[in-house]
């Protein structure tokens, strides 16, 4: 797997300045963010957990029957609709926005707006691999069972889709560059995981001021 080599982190004050001073990260549920969808719109994906996704259109003359064989045997001819199937994970999600190498002597990276409706406060994470050694670590040593890659983002509006999991996200969201940390939790309650002070990898800024990042290469 291809690892960043810029983490970001946008969240609330006090949140971001914990995660920085003590390494507490917040995993909530994958039903969590699904049901953001309808509180901020931007955050939430009610496609969240799809294995599989199907597009009806009107050239398809499709007909939806409702109650069928029943005396009160509904149909509707379907002009437009999307068939969802998904997979009940129980579990929590920790998210990052990732930055990746492009090998180029300078790199300028910027960022849309709407990820400051994550929080006024984001935590550039400068050494990706000590982060993710020391979560490891801890995930272990409280025995949980976890995953971390990159989320693939698909084009929700394919006639099907197929084989999609934890780490498949709608097109709608691919601005977000996100890398997931996903951990089962059979309890299917928000998680807190302690790694100890990030401080010497990390540096806080406010969300207005981060618009964008350069990234120079020195020649050697």
């Amino acid at each position: 797997m291809k690892t960043p080599i810029l983490f970001v982190k946008f969240g609330q004050k006090d949140h971001i300045e914990a995660l920085q001073n003590k390494g507490l990260l917040y995993l909530n549920t994958v039903d969590f963010f699904k049901k953001l969808e309808s509180e901020q719109g931007t955050r939430g994906d009610l496609l969240e957990g799809a294995t599989e996704i199907r597009n009806v259109l009107e050239k398809d003359k499709s007909i939806l029957t409702i109650n069928p064989g029943a005396k009160s045997e509904i149909k509707i001819n379907l002009t437009k609709a999307q068939i969802r199937q998904f997979y009940n994970y129980k579990g929590n999600i920790f998210s990052l926005f990732s930055i990746f190498n492009n090998k180029e002597e300078t790199q300028v990276i910027e960022f849309d707006k709407s990820m400051k409706t994550f929080g006024e406060t984001a935590l550039i994470i400068t050494n990706v691999n000590e982060f993710l050694k020391r979560l490891k670590l801890e995930l272990e040593k409280q025995k949980f069972k976890f995953i971390w890659g990159i989320v693939d983002y698909y084009n929700e509006n394919e006639r099907n889709l197929k084989e999609l999991d934890i780490f498949s996200k709608a097109s709608t969201f691919q601005n977000q560059n996100e890398f997931r940390v996903y951990v089962e939790n059979v309890n299917n309650k928000p998680l807190k995981i302690e790694i100890g002070s990030i401080k010497e990898i990390s540096y806080i800024i406010e969300s207005e001021k981060l618009t964008k990042l350069k990234i120079e290469r020195i020649k050697r």
